[in-house]
């Protein structure tokens, strides 16, 4: 985590800031051998391509206010997390939820950022980056452990009219009952 850090922005496919580190050391081609910020680990190497470094802010992510890795974090705060490559919100796994998103940003041209759906870090969201999230949704194991995001509560609440039809049913059901001959 880094404090009030700047996770950067995208221009002509370069990041600055945070991502632009990423984004260097990244090399376009997963083989981490530039000279930003870089891992190591084996699932991110060109054969595997299944992890990768994810940069986003604590806002963009939901987890401002909570904890990131037992850390406190606050807006403003940016994120660098080893997760699998494609895990936008950097909850530990690929799933739904990052479609999701990829999904809502694709739509708006110039759109960039990990967080967003940018998981190759080229500067833009297209179907590269879906192919990213296929391979790792199918190649992943256990969730990363991420901390605690803030919860966000939602409960149905049923629509008057639909109340209305089940009481109906329900009263009229005596007399729905077939007759026997």
């Amino acid at each position: 985590m880094i404090a009030g850090g700047d996770v950067g922005s995208a221009s002509g496919g370069t990041y600055t800031g945070i991502q632009g580190l990423v984004q260097r050391g990244y090399t376009g081609s997963a083989d981490w051998s530039g000279d930003g910020i870089v891992t190591s680990m084996p699932d991110a190497q060109p054969d595997r391509g299944v992890t990768t470094l994810a940069v986003a802010t604590a806002d963009e992510t939901f987890y401002a206010g909570g904890t990131f890795g037992g850390v406190s974090v606050e807006s403003g705060d940016v994120l660098v997390m080893y997760t699998y490559a494609g895990d936008v919100n950097m909850d530990g796994v690929v799933d739904g939820a990052d479609y999701g998103t990829l999904d809502n940003w694709i739509q708006f041209p110039g759109t960039a950022g990990y967080a967003n759906g940018d998981v190759n870090y080229d500067g833009v969201i297209d179907g590269a980056d879906y192919g990213t999230l296929d391979n790792s949704i199918q190649l992943q194991d256990d969730p990363f452990p991420t901390g605690s995001a803030p919860t966000l509560v939602a409960s149905a609440v049923p629509e008057p009219s639909g109340v209305g039809w089940v009481i109906g049913l329900t009263m009229s059901a005596p007399f729905l009952r077939r007759r026997r001959s």
